[in-house]
């Protein structure tokens, strides 16, 4: 294995390894260990390797609510699910929907990681 072989695969990886950990460090920071997530949310993020339309809007809901800004939640399904170009639309079109609706009462529920309880998004 010569020196070019080593730089064109290992660079990669320890770069992508260390953009991972930054998102979800990130994210941490905002709201709390992964450990005391929701595990619906854990399983539609991590384990589904194509989310149906229904898990990612949980997961949108649960960002939301939870103050993760829109280009930290593109990040994080970019980096740990398969998205499409359709998802991005979605994340952006609910993110528009729940961000401008905010003075209606009760539009939807997320799990609130700084109570620890479903509230609603308003």
């Amino acid at each position: 294995m010569g020196l070019y072989t080593i730089y064109f695969y290992l660079i990669p990886l320890v770069y992508s390894l260390s953009q991972i950990m930054s998102i979800l460090n990130r994210i941490e920071t905002k709201i709390g260990s992964v450990r005391n997530w929701p595990q619906d949310i854990l399983r539609y993020l991590f384990y589904i390797r194509r989310p149906t339309y229904f898990m990612i809007v949980e997961i949108i809901k649960f960002l939301f609510g939870n103050k993760i800004s829109l280009e930290d939640a593109l990040e994080l399904f970019d980096v740990y699910s398969n998205h499409s170009s359709q998802c991005e639309d979605l994340i952006h079109k609910y993110y528009e929907i729940l961000s401008t609706n905010k003075k209606q009462k009760q539009i939807s529920t997320y799990y609130n990681m700084s109570i620890g309880r479903m509230v609603y998004i308003n």
